[in-house]
This record gives structure tokens, sequence and C-alpha cells, in this order.
């Protein structure tokens, strides 16, 4: 065994021992992608502990304990620490170039999981698709729009013929916009 832990070393070139240790999160710093821990076992605090592997830029997956919250901080080095597990999240980033995920992926990836957020924020530069195989909510909205845009009212003078031109714009407004955000 001791053989194999040489071998490894050897090729590492770091004959350190490094370890996980278990921590308190004393501060957060999501701009940088960074804690910093109390140890449970040591009255030294391990300050700009990652989050991630790679700190720069906004793109990848990091997820941001609460503090107060436990962590486990392992190390890559003597002077490089990362995040390995958290016991509870304030939030959680996932931010990717491009991403597409059918339900079926999703459900598959996920098994019987459910998902809870106090506040989901979710935005893209093209528009969302939401639909099933046979439905789209563009395609609802464009038929809710069509049906108030049809609008009649009936009054003892007669029916009304469409709607009163005010409410015809913002309605086209409205369409406008919400097709910005539905592809």
């Amino acid at each position: 065994m001791s053989e194999i832990k040489r071998a490894i070393q050897q090729l590492s070139k770091s004959p350190e021992d490094f370890q996980s240790i278990i921590a308190t999160v004393l501060e957060v710093r999501p701009a940088d992608r960074v804690i910093d821990v109390q140890p449970r076992n040591s009255k030294a605090a391990i300050y700009s502990v990652r989050l991630q592997s790679v700190v720069k830029g906004d793109t990848g997956f990091v997820a941001i304990p609460k503090v107060g919250s436990d962590v486990i901080v392992s190390f890559i080095s003597n002077t490089l620490a990362f995040v390995a597990l958290c016991s509870e999240y304030e939030r959680i980033n996932l931010v990717v170039p491009s991403m597409s995920m059918s339900t079926e992926e999703f459900v598959s990836n996920l098994g019987s999981s459910k998902i809870e957020a106090d506040s989901v924020e979710v935005t893209s530069k093209d528009g969302f698709k939401i639909e099933t195989e046979s439905e789209s909510l563009k395609n609802i909205w464009a038929e809710l729009i069509s049906i108030l845009n049809a609008f009649q009212l009936l009054h003892p003078q007669g029916p009304t013929t469409g709607i009163a031109p005010q409410i015809a714009t913002r309605l086209t407004s409205l369409e406008t916009r919400v097709n910005t955000i539905l592809k």
C-alpha cells in the first residue's frame, strides 16, 4: 500500500498529504467566488477558499453556501483549497453560454428529485422556448391576444365591433414585449 502512495506522490510531484476538513463559513464573496472559513479543528481561519475550480469569469456552476453553514474544504496544495460539499446553500448559480435540455433529459438526470427555491432567476439573451409535444407557450399567448382583439361587447344598441383603440394599442405593445421573451 505504501508503494502505491509513494508512486502517486511522485506522479503528482508533491510530497504532501492533502486532506479535507470540516469548517464553518465566516464570509462569502460571491463576486470573487471564494469564502472564508473557520476550521473546527483549528483556531486559524482559512481565507479565499474557492467555490469552484476556476474563479475567473462568470460562467460555470457555483454553489454558494450560507454564512454559518458547515462545509468540507479539500486542499489541492498547502495554499489552495476548494469547497467540496456544503450543508446549506444561499444560492446556486449555473451560467452557461448555451444550454438545451429536454424534459426527458432533465427528468432522467434528476430521477424523481424535486427542486425547491424561494426565488429563481433565469436569464436568456435570445428568449425562452417553453413547449410540450403539442403546445407552446408562445402559441397560447398569441391565441389569447387574438381572442382579446376580437372581443365584442353586447349591449342594447347592438354589439361593438372590436375593442377600443387605446386597448388595442396596449395589447399590441404587450404582445411585442412577450414575444421578445418567448421563442
